[in-house]
């Protein structure tokens, strides 16, 4: 067996590692490296889709293997110094864009496998998304060259579909969620080539693992061949399933690899608080304001959704993308909406036809709630809105509010710019703001009103000693010198691009 790290050895996120054995394998997720990505594009700077993958190439944004679709490479990019490798499918660690966002630029005979949770998730967040090569995991309109051979054209095209392998059996009501999608252009095409499976028909025996992370649906792998390896994706001890993480590090006892997360290593402090003392904390702002509250957490992070709509006794206002998020998860059971649930009526200038699908699903319009309405009682209702967001305030025209930030600390430069802007849409409205402030010019993040999606340096430790594995591999990580200081020659360090024999 081999193990290839692609991306992801020396950054937070972009993971992409490659196992292999008898010249067949898999990757370990495939996702979007913003490190990379924030060097050359932002938010109004974006890959060009009509020339495929060659914006991301020409960058050392994707990784030159011979890999990607046929209809994404266009005529002026030789791949045929790539290397060759043969990919039979990507397991999803967690349904994060860093871990399977550039799946999209994958062949679709390279299948994709993940827990239900996970898969279903993917598809609702590309549904609800305009078109991109970023995300696009499961279904895509494959593209032509125009006249220009260099430019790629998506319009009356086939739909590419790649088949689902799921790590257990799902109900039917995912099954369902999985097969359709809310395009009528498409949805002929999309259910006739929709294909199911598991990931046994993937080379290794392969076991997956429930594990507590940010997101629904996050799991551990365990590959046996001639070696056997484990894989954590993202993890923590510390979330409503904790334990989940601690059982899958048991069940790897077996495994002489482990390939694992670092992400708070780089931290310099490491306050452990949890899910419990996040909600508590909210709890007491919401109940000590007088106006309107905003509370920020990280998107799809559906634990603290779930916390928020328990301890508010306040109408809770989502977006429209969260109700087709929450919708998606009630077919896995999981029933976020609530009595005191309220869907934002945005202002727009045509509906889109996953909006019109939501609508046919769950009645959305008897929930809805106009910027009106919260305008002349802002007593009455929680914002679940972020940066993004903001520009509806305009409408609202809130006299004053409590702003709760409850989410990652800004990590580079550019992160803190955003917070810039964000200070800038609150103290316009005159919001008093809690979880950050700006001192003399820095950005301070206060303390008790968010807890990571990652493992501190103790519980990684703690996972590292149960699992007891003869070589550590450390990924997503900042400071992968901290695992060569602490289990010795255990530690094998790998960076981009190399990789190591068993």
């Amino acid at each position: 067996m081999r193990i290839k790290i692609y991306d992801g050895a020396e950054s937070i996120g972009g993971t992409k590692i490659y196992a292999e054995e008898n010249n067949e394998g898999v990757f370990l997720d495939f996702g979007v490296n913003f490190e990379k990505m924030n060097l050359y594009f932002k938010h109004y700077l974006r890959r060009r889709a009509v020339r495929g993958i060659y914006d991301a190439i020409i960058l050392d944004i994707l990784p030159k293997i011979r890999i990607y679709r046929s209809d994404l490479i266009p005529h002026d990019l030789s791949i045929s110094n790539f290397e060759r490798i043969n990919p039979k499918g990507v397991l999803v660690s967690h349904a994060h864009l860093d871990h399977f966002g550039e799946i999209g630029n994958i062949r679709f005979d390279v299948h994709i496998g993940g827990s239900p949770l996970t898969l279903l998730l993917i598809k609702a967040m590309q549904d609800c998304n305009h078109s991109s090569l970023i995300g696009d995991a499961i279904y895509s309109s494959l593209r032509k060259p125009k006249d220009d051979p260099r430019i790629l054209n998506a319009k009356n095209r086939s739909v590419g579909v790649r088949h689902l392998l799921l790590t257990e059996q799902p109900d039917e009501k995912i099954i369902q969620f999985l097969c359709t999608i809310p395009s009528p252009t498409k949805k002929d095409e999309y259910e006739e080539n929709f294909k199911i499976g598991d990931i046994g028909t993937l080379p290794f025996e392969i076991s997956a693992h429930p594990v507590d992370h940010s997101i629904y649906g996050a799991c551990g792998y365990k590959l046996q061949g001639d070696t056997t390896i484990a894989y954590t994706g993202d993890i923590r001890l510390h979330g409503e399933s904790g334990n989940d993480t601690e059982e899958f590090a048991k069940r790897a006892r077996d495994a002489s690899v482990l390939i694992i997360e670092g992400t708070r290593l780089s931290r310099e402090t490491h306050d452990y608080i949890t899910e419990k003392d996040v909600k508590e904390k909210i709890r007491k702002e919401i109940d000590g304001a007088h106006a309107l509250v905003i509370v920020d957490f990280s998107s799809r992070n559906f634990e603290r959704l779930k916390e928020l709509l328990e301890i508010s006794p306040r109408e809770v206002v989502i977006t429209e993308k969260d109700a087709y998020m929450l919708y998606a998860l009630q077919q896995a059971g999981i029933d976020l909406l609530s009595k005191n649930t309220r869907v934002y009526r945005a202002l727009r200038g045509k509906k889109e036809k996953w909006i019109d699908y939501l609508v046919d699903m769950i009645n959305i319009d008897e929930i809805y709630v106009t910027p009106e309405e919260i305008r002349n009682n802002p007593e009455n209702f929680v914002l679940a809105f972020s940066l993004t967001d903001m520009p509806n305030l305009l409408d609202i025209r809130p006299k004053g509010g409590t702003y709760i930030y409850s989410s990652t600390e800004a990590l580079n430069e550019e992160q803190e710019l955003d917070f810039v802007t964000l200070y800038n849409w609150l103290t316009k409205f005159n919001f008093q703001i809690r979880g950050f402030f700006r001192k003399g010019g820095e950005l301070v993040f206060e303390k008790g009103y968010h807890a990571s999606g990652h493992a501190s340096p103790e519980d990684i430790r703690k996972i590292i000693e149960i699992v007891d594995p003869d070589k550590i591999i450390p990924v997503h990580t900042l400071n992968p010198q901290w695992f060569k200081q602490e289990f010795g020659k255990a530690a094998e360090i790998i960076k981009n691009g190399q990789e190591i024999s068993f």
